[in-house]
């Protein structure tokens, strides 16, 4: 499975995780750096391996801010797909 696809399909399940009672306060922050990861890698943008560390970086932050939610399924996925944003060229 590519970078997109696992993108878009944890982005269906971070916006149905949003809906749910007690959900993270942080999802919609995640889902918007996944949306902006989606459209680097979609739109075919320059964007340095610097940058793609930062990014990567900052979404890594967000998650991590709950700690039982870095450590959940959902913040597992997100948290590799934030290291596979940020290695990826």
């Amino acid at each position: 499975m590519g970078l997109l696809q696992s993108i878009d399909e944890t982005l269906v399940l971070c916006i149905n995780e949003q809906q749910k009672e007690g959900a993270n306060i942080y999802l919609k922050d995640i889902i918007k750096s996944l949306e902006k990861i989606r459209d680097i890698i979609y739109f075919k943008k320059e964007y340095t391996n610097e940058q793609r560390k930062k990014t990567a970086a900052g979404l890594h932050r967000i998650i991590v801010e709950d700690y039982s939610f870095a450590n959940s399924e959902l913040g597992i996925m997100l948290r590799k797909l934030a290291d596979e944003f940020g290695k990826s060229k």
